[in-house]
């Protein structure tokens, strides 16, 4: 028996060294046709459809094969394998550095803006809350400052293209603990992480404070949730309970009723509970003068948890509201005194709010509408998929309430501002992590013999979604070695106090001088449909908006403007080359350097008539 015994335990342990053996294998032949792939890209030749129009078939094989082999690998049952994370890691760097292989430089106008706003706190020691809003919720570049001169970094442009990959790696600690929460069926906790990183294609983990502040949003959520249960108790003893609809009462209760899922960690102490109260109330206290929305979601996060009995930190919401409204009466006084009417302004006009965050987006030429409809489709894909989770979840008799109401706590904010036309992005955000939980559970609450095909094929499907999504704007969201070139000349002709002007706002300046110069956008001042019927008249109409004021006036031309232009308006790019050529030939305006990406020129304020 003894001999028997040996014999098996030695077969399972050579069938466990051979699964390991073939998903090892399966990971690295997934990395390496990736990485062999992205020589054969050629970024110049994208579309309107994005990255996807220009990467190779092998790209999407690869990417293909870590999903299946990862859903095989979840669907067998292996609650504790650590070939998971091995997966996940190896998805998280092929989904989230593949534009740094294939550009020359950072992505995204914005990062190059945000390391302006470093570069000035290193270089001045201070912020000034007078300059814009950034200034007002400093806590990211401030922090950026201080790491970059800790470190004897002299520009943190070179580590800010590696921020997708530095904070999606983040993510996945409080994401976990998030999910463990929840379930203690694996399966789903691993799953939903999967689904996590394949359908977050907003792409706000560039270098940005919004970034840095929502893995904060995850610890303080991941903290609550892990270290503060609560036992099921009834909703209906609240004071407000009789107020509601009896149909919303009636779902609420079932959603309320149930067991909840054991702790997901062991009962701590009353001196470690109390210190997470304070990590907690620390992690909060970073975000609030990090980040203007962020602070918002977290706070209705951890409020509806106290609402819902799902927690027992009923204290922390008000803790939170101090916090919040304490920074935003006193430190921001500077930003609030000349823009309270655009805060609140839009306060309950929820109609003008979406149409900022949905219908100006549906516009642009035809490819980049596929792009547009494409980003809806997978979010409504999304929220159906984990609708349907939620009720399996809830028929199997697990309390559900708590996740749901996370789920949906950051849609209010709706209500408060249309957010520069992306208050929808950030709600997708924030409700993200609960609604790939409830995807999950809706595929591994199928029959077993249909988990493995299910999982799958959404998974590859949501893949597919994501690398549409998240890089369809690329043709206007990377930068060319010769754009760059051409702002730094403009920076190198351009003396402080200058007026500088671009047509458009996608383009890489203000890493640079982001307080000594003026910086403006043409559009909308000079409207696109005049410019493409009379460019040469058009000339004039610019030379007199950059006119308006005495300082020293440059324009600069990019081909990302053009893109952007197409993109978002429909503009052809033949009309942005016609003006830039009306421009050329115009009296008002000298060229000072061109290339074959970009052009800079000078207002003359003293020319000859004609």
């Amino acid at each position: 028996m003894r001999f028997t015994g040996a014999r098996v335990n030695g077969r399972e342990r050579a069938q466990d060294s051979a699964t390991l053996a073939g998903h090892l294998a399966v990971v690295a032949i997934a990395v390496a046709a990736w990485a062999d792939s992205l020589h054969r890209v050629h970024i110049r030749g994208v579309n309107d459809l994005g990255l996807i129009s220009v990467l190779p078939a092998e790209t999407f094989v690869a990417l293909a094969l870590l999903t299946i082999g990862f859903c095989l690998l979840v669907s067998s049952g292996n609650q504790e394998s650590p070939l998971r994370l091995v997966y996940v890691m190896a998805l998280i760097f092929m989904l989230y550095t593949i534009t740094n292989f294939v550009e020359d430089e950072p992505r995204f106008a914005g990062t190059w803006r945000h390391v302006g706003i470093v570069q000035y706190v290193i270089a001045s020691g201070h912020v000034n809350p007078k300059v814009d809003a950034f200034f007002n919720w400093p806590g990211f570049f401030v922090l950026g400052a201080f790491i970059a001169k800790a470190a004897g970094v002299k520009s943190v442009l070179a580590v800010a293209a590696w921020a997708p990959l530095f904070y999606n790696l983040m993510y996945l600690g409080p994401l976990l603990l998030i999910l463990r929460a929840a379930s203690v069926d694996r399966r789903i906790v691993w799953y939903g992480i999967w689904l996590f990183y394949i359908t977050d294609w907003i792409g706000q983990d560039y270098f940005s404070p919004q970034g840095l502040t929502y893995f904060l949003y995850l610890v303080v959520l991941a903290i609550v949730l892990t270290w503060f249960p609560r036992d099921r108790q009834r909703v209906a003893g609240s004071a407000w309970w009789p107020r509601i609809p009896a149909s919303i009462r009636s779902l609420i209760a079932r959603l309320d009723a149930g067991q909840d899922p054991p702790h997901a960690a062991p009962e701590a102490s009353p001196n470690v509970r109390a210190g997470l109260i304070v990590v907690a109330t620390a992690v909060f206290a970073a975000v609030v003068p990090s980040h203007q929305l962020t602070p918002f979601a977290a706070l209705a996060g951890v409020g509806v948890l106290a609402i819902v009995n799902g927690s027992s930190l009923r204290s922390m919401p008000y803790v939170m509201t101090v916090l919040t409204g304490t920074w935003i009466s006193f430190m921001t006084v500077s930003y609030l005194a000349g823009h309270s009417r655009d805060v609140t302004g839009h306060a309950g006009k929820v109609e003008g709010t979406l149409s900022a965050s949905l219908g100006n987006r549906l516009q642009g030429s035809p490819l980049h509408l596929a792009v547009a409809y494409g980003r809806i489709g997978v979010t409504l894909c999304l929220w159906s998929v984990a609708a349907y989770g939620v009720w399996r979840t809830a028929r199997t008799g697990r309390r559900v309430l708590p996740y749901v109401a996370l789920a949906l706590a950051s849609f209010p904010i709706i209500l408060l501002q249309p957010y520069g036309g992306e208050i929808l992005l950030r709600v997708y955000l924030f409700s993200l992590p609960f609604m790939a939980l409830f995807a999950a559970g809706a595929v591994f609450l199928l029959p077993p013999r249909l988990i493995p095909v299910v999982s799958s094929l959404l998974a590859v499907g949501f893949l597919g979604g994501f690398l549409l999504a998240r890089y369809g704007n690329e043709r206007m969201d990377y930068f060319t070695k010769a754009e760059v070139q051409a702002v730094d000349r403009l920076y190198a002709v351009a003396p402080p106090g200058s007026s500088l002007f671009a047509l458009e706002g996608d383009l890489p300046w203000k890493f640079r001088g982001y307080t000594a110069y003026r910086y403006n956008r043409v559009t909308p001042g000079l409207n696109w449909r005049q410019i493409a019927s009379h460019p040469r008249a058009s000339t004039r109409g610019l030379a007199e908006l950059m006119g308006a004021k005495p300082q020293r006036a440059y324009l600069i031309v990019t081909r990302s403007q053009a893109a952007a232009a197409e993109l978002g308006e429909g503009v052809p790019t033949r009309v942005v080359m016609r003006f830039e050529q009306a421009i050329t030939a115009s009296p008002r305006f000298r060229t000072i350097y061109s290339n074959r990406d970009a052009a800079v020129f000078m207002l003359l304020r003293k020319h000859a008539s004609g």
